[in-house]
C-alpha cells in the first residue's frame, strides 16, 4: 500500500494522484491510496454506475482503469478516500487501505 499526498480540496492534486503510474504500467497503481473530500467522492459517485461495495461504505467505478483494477471510493468517519484495487478483492483490498490511511492519520 502506497499513501499518496493528500487532495482533499485539491482537484488538480487528485487527477495527479489518479494518473501516478511507474512507466507504462497502470496495474502498478493497484495498492495507491490517498485522501479527498466529500465533492470529489460525491463527482466521481455520479459519472458512471457505481459498483456498491457491501463491507465498506464506498464505491468502485465501473469503468476499470486496466484488465481488473477499478477505483475505489470510500469513507471512514468524516474523511473520503480513493484508491486502487482488483474488482474481485475488493472488499478486502478496501479494507487493507483504510488500515493504511488510518495508520498514517494516527502517525500525524
Amino acid at each position: 500500500m502506497k499513501v499518496l499526498p493528500n487532495a482533499a480540496g485539491n482537484w488538480d492534486l487528485h487527477y495527479q494522484n489518479l494518473n501516478t503510474r511507474e512507466g507504462d504500467d497502470w496495474a502498478g497503481q493497484h495498492g495507491n491510496v490517498w485522501q479527498i473530500d466529500d465533492s470529489i467522492y460525491s463527482y466521481f459517485l455520479d459519472i458512471l454506475p457505481p459498483i456498491y461495495l457491501r463491507t465498506a461504505r464506498g464505491f468502485l467505478v465501473s469503468e476499470a482503469l486496466t484488465g481488473e483494477i477499478h477505483s475505489a471510493f470510500f469513507q471512514i468517519g468524516t474523511r473520503f478516500y480513493c484508491g486502487y484495487v482488483r474488482r474481485s478483492q475488493a472488499e478486502a483490498e478496501v479494507a487493507e487501505l483504510a488500515v493504511a490511511v488510518r495508520d498514517t492519520v494516527s502517525a500525524d
